[in-house]
């Protein structure tokens, strides 16, 4: 049996809508102590919306109320996707020169440029190579607001970098 076919319950509920100065949670109040029922806010609002019930001064809008026209509505912009790498870029803000992409191969990386972990700062890319006791990390200097740099950030933000890669 649900709540809102007792008997009595959904015209008490428009009686209480009706009423200036009672918020939906006075409502809820009201009817639980009423009948004997727990009833939340959003339940009253819900089945107001439902019932149609004429809200005077509500903010909230239910299904077949519209705010705007058809006409009155603004244009929406043109949307524009980038791939990868620019939208991960364009996410943190940072402005990054086009230029020819940039493949990294792990095991040419020098060995003076090799960190430890605990060499590690801002001023380093932090993109782990190798493994086990072999592993090291990256340490070229990072893209502005990046942690790793431009080769290892073509990796990480999924740009088209294994598609160069075969093809090179």
């Amino acid at each position: 049996m649900s709540l809102w076919s007792k008997e009595g319950i959904n015209e008490r509920l428009r009686e209480l809508v009706g009423k200036p100065g009672w918020s939906f949670a006075d409502i809820a109040a009201a009817i639980s102590k009423e009948f004997r029922v727990t009833v939340s806010r959003n339940a009253c609002i819900g089945r107001a919306g439902r019932q149609g019930f004429d809200v005077p001064g509500a903010k909230v809008k239910f299904r077949g109320q519209r705010s705007l026209k058809k006409a009155d509505k603004p244009e929406p912009k043109e949307k524009q996707y980038y791939g990868g790498l620019m939208s991960a870029l364009i996410a943190k803000s940072v402005r990054v020169e086009p230029g020819p992409p940039v493949i990294i191969i792990d095991a040419d990386i020098p060995l003076e440029q090799r960190k430890t972990i605990f060499e590690l700062n801002s001023d380093t890319c932090r993109w782990p190579c190798g493994e086990g006791a072999a592993m090291f990390f990256c340490g070229a200097v990072p893209l502005a607001g990046c942690p790793y740099c431009a080769g290892h950030s073509a990796r990480a933000y999924k740009s088209n970098y294994y598609s160069l890669k075969r093809a090179a």
